[in-house]
């Protein structure tokens, strides 16, 4: 049985960019989408990373996992709403 990080929420659209913006200016952090990419998805290739990660900034995912959203939160120190806004 899946745990509860694994669940699958529809969205619209996350607020990456903004996340990413938003830890440079407060924190001076520059976070790359590839390291976002590979983070959420360690087993794909580079490529496929790429690709998935694309779509997910752009709005073509329909169905995202909690546990995306969190890492993209924590590592963008935002909170998790933030992203969903």
């Amino acid at each position: 049985m899946k745990n509860q990080k694994d669940k699958l929420i529809k969205v619209e659209k996350l607020n990456i960019n903004e996340a990413i913006a938003t830890v440079f200016i407060n924190h001076g952090i520059v976070i790359k989408k590839k390291e976002l990419a590979a983070k959420i998805w360690k087993r794909s290739t580079p490529h496929t990373q790429a690709v998935n990660f694309s779509k997910l900034v752009n709005g073509e995912t329909q169905m995202v996992r909690i546990s995306w959203i969190k890492i993209i939160a924590k590592e963008c120190k935002v909170d998790f709403n933030f992203l969903l806004k």
